[in-house]
């Protein structure tokens, strides 16, 4: 005894369909905060970012800085625990404290998402150097992620930026900024191709 096996099309007008998801690259080195933080900068200058920007230039991996006075009231240095990255605010007046990283590999022209996942419920997460959106470092030119800071609002739950990089490597830099004396935690920053499907007819 013999078995034939018959397919039938998906649809009445003979074609058929399937959606194809690329596999999305990372950019964002240690995204989950398992290797520390490489190294910390204090300063009471009056752009807290742009200081240690300068002066500890960004590299792969993340670096942090704080306020200690000034402009901004002092602050504790970030730190990172089983949670992930904690960033602290001063309880009377406004500090700020943050990290940044390089980006590498970027495709000057494309678009890319920024997803960072955080617990908090005050202040504002900024995203960039506020001081200056491009800046040079023994002669190496270095600019904001997409070129230019932006706000991402309260630091609570994921928080998604998208942004088209103007050279293969930019900076990534998170600014905390608060006066109530709570703290931050993120536990996740990724930064991926801006997410596309493609749906296929035959």
């Amino acid at each position: 005894m013999s078995v034939q096996l018959i397919l039938y099309p998906q649809n009445y007008n003979g074609t058929y369909s399937f959606t194809s998801t690329p596999v999305l690259n990372q950019y964002v080195a240690d995204g989950n905060f398992n290797t520390g933080i490489n190294n910390a900068t204090s300063t009471s200058n009056s752009f807290p970012s742009n200081y240690a920007l300068l002066n500890s230039v960004a590299i792969s991996a993340w670096r942090s800085f704080r306020s200690t006075g000034g402009t901004y009231s002092s602050v504790t240095a970030p730190s990172i625990t089983s949670a992930g990255l904690n960033l602290y605010s001063n309880a009377s007046s406004f500090s700020s404290s943050g990290v940044y990283q390089l980006i590498s590999n970027l495709t000057s022209g494309a678009c890319y998402e920024l997803k960072i996942t955080v617990t908090g419920t005050a202040g504002t997460l900024t995203l960039g150097n506020t001081k200056q959106n491009t800046w040079i470092v023994d002669g190496t030119l270095y600019k904001n992620l997409g070129g230019s800071w932006t706000s991402l609002g309260t630091p609570t739950g994921t928080l998604t930026h998208t942004f088209t990089a103007g050279a293969s490597q930019e900076v990534l830099v998170l600014d905390y900024k608060n006066l109530d004396g709570s703290t931050i935690v993120i536990s996740s920053v990724s930064i991926t191709e801006c997410p596309a499907t493609a749906t296929l007819v035959y």
